[in-house]
């Protein structure tokens, strides 16, 4: 019995030595390198004081050196989920790491290929004036930090590694927890990435000083139409991801969606912005196709609509419906040619308009076989993995484009002709007869999704990797 624990504890140890076991941890270590190399993590003791932020050397902590610094980040117990994000993006499987999270953390910096910061708050006591000024974070209601990031404009070059930076703190990580957090911070990071326009023109005031693309009160809720789609699209694209690591939120999304919730459009305006275009406000357009909608109990300046009522292009202003979209489309194709369109839209935003209609034409693009164009292509048997992002925003908006040209509308009338026509030629009555999501009798259910990419001919996610 002895001697056959000894040749198992040995053929164990030559299984987990084999090179196929060797490659995987050493893919792995790449993986973290690169996170290392590209993510600067500072660490902001006391927020209200000077010179009281550390940097944290993310080189030692991937490398198995010293934990210990000048700071008090590994042992102070109000650090706890600070210290739990950076030991999953920066340690081994076996010290804490998060595979998962590090392989989507290294294929987000890869958009950009720059170097992000990341501060880090402990800020139990609350900020004040000079954080404020020296660090420029976001706060709640009670000026506590709350996430945000920034993307710079501009290529990465010798003299300029840096392409955002983000601000996280420890209030409000340890108040919501690890899945929390861990999805926050790839919606951050993701938020370092983007590139596409915030139609400067249309949402800024001059003679307020003031940006309006989410409405007057300048947030925005999970079931909200903000004026700005192309805010709505930036919102979406962060969401995308980070709802892998917090999946109870798309959950939530889609039960949202599932019961016709109450999609909220904040209706007051700032009188003041008189430079602002009266339709920029969206509750002025909304308000003369579907009256006043319903008042909402402890948000006077809010009233809701059922989602599945509006016509499709007021619901496509809504982030976590593109969120459901995207996430979707990565589900059933995969992540990596959303995040390669992401790249290459990041191209292509420049003097664009609406970023949706970018990201979507680079989507559909992905999906066609190599060699093939949108009017080739229909003329085979190929599965038509790029028209599915079409299928899915028909589905996500209740199919509520009644013509061409109101599905057209969902994009701005920014898309490209020819692959609408595709869509609403060869694919629409497919997608639309398979999954009757426009029935009042019909009831959504998350299997709908799979449906309709099988009607299209997709029946496999094919692995791929962010080159």
């Amino acid at each position: 019995m002895k001697l056959s624990r000894i040749i198992y504890s040995i053929m164990l140890a030559l299984m987990i030595l084999t090179p196929k076991g060797l490659k995987a941890e050493d893919d792995n270590k790449k993986i973290r390198d690169y996170i290392a190399s590209n993510l600067y993590f500072f660490y902001v003791q006391n927020p209200n004081k000077p010179r009281r932020m550390f940097f944290l050397n993310s080189y030692k902590i991937v490398n198995g050196g010293t934990l210990t610094d000048k700071s008090d980040f590994w042992t102070n117990s109000k650090m706890k989920q600070g210290r739990t994000l950076v030991t999953k993006l920066l340690k081994s499987p076996k010290e804490g790491g998060d595979e998962n999270l590090q392989r989507a953390t290294r294929d987000i910096l890869r958009l950009r290929n720059g170097n992000v910061k990341v501060f880090l708050y402990n800020d139990y006591a609350k900020i004040g004036k000079f954080a404020k000024e020296a660090f420029d974070p976001c706060t709640d209601d009670k000026d506590y930090v709350w996430p945000c990031a920034s993307s710079y404009d501009g290529e990465v070059t010798n003299d300029n590694q840096f392409v955002g930076d983000m601000h996280m703190g420890a209030k409000n990580m340890n108040a919501y927890g690890k899945e929390w957090t861990a999805a926050t911070f790839i919606h951050e990071l993701m938020h370092t990435q983007d590139r596409s326009d915030i139609r400067a023109h249309v949402f800024y005031s001059s003679l307020t000083g003031k940006w309006y693309d989410y409405g007057k009160d300048g947030t925005h809720y999970y079931q909200e139409a903000v004026p700005s789609m192309n805010s709505a699209y930036k919102e979406a694209i962060a969401n995308t991801v980070s709802l892998r690591f917090e999946p109870d939120e798309e959950v939530r999304a889609f039960k949202w969606f599932q019961n016709n919730g109450d999609l909220w459009v904040e209706t007051t305006r700032d009188r003041k912005a008189k430079d602002i275009p009266a339709n920029a406000w969206l509750y002025n357009r909304i308000k003369k196709v579907a009256g006043p909608g319903k008042p909402i109990k402890n948000r006077k300046n809010y009233r809701a609509y059922k989602i599945r009522d509006l016509p499709a292009r007021y619901i496509i202003h809504n982030e976590m419906i593109i969120a459901m979209i995207f996430s979707k489309y990565g589900l059933h194709v995969n992540d990596a040619k959303f995040l390669k369109a992401i790249k290459k839209s990041n191209k292509e935003y420049k003097g664009k308009a609406n970023s949706l209609s970018v990201l979507f034409k680079n989507m559909c693009e992905a999906g066609l076989p190599k060699g093939e164009t949108i009017t080739s292509v229909l003329e085979t048997d190929a599965p038509m993995t790029y028209l599915l992002p079409f299928a899915y925003a028909d589905y996500f908006t209740g199919y509520n484009a009644k013509t061409i040209k109101e599905f057209n509308a969902v994009f701005d009338y920014r898309i490209n002709w020819a692959w609408l026509k595709a869509y609403w030629d060869n694919a629409r009555e497919l997608v639309r007869n398979r999954i009757p999501v426009d029935d009042p009798t019909y009831y959504p259910i998350p299997e709908d999704l799979t449906d309709i990419a099988m009607e299209l001919g997709i029946i496999s996610n094919e692995a791929e990797d962010l080159n």
